[in-house]
């Protein structure tokens, strides 16, 4: 399965800062992980199909 992430070039920025780091990114429209639409129209679908990925530097 492929990751896919749909955006206009046009319209994408990040709007977070350090003092609002979860300010949300606009311009992302789509985002498909392991076949699952994640982001439909902008909007979080409550799916979440990935898993994390750790460097050898983290431990759990």
């Amino acid at each position: 399965m492929a990751d896919i992430a749909i955006f206009d070039p046009e319209r994408i920025n990040d709007r977070a800062t350090f003092e609002s780091r979860t300010s949300t990114r606009r311009g992302v429209r789509y985002v498909v992980v392991n076949g699952k639409i994640v982001l439909d129209q902008g909007k979080h679908t409550g799916a979440r199909p990935g898993a994390v990925l750790y460097g050898p530097g983290k431990t759990r």
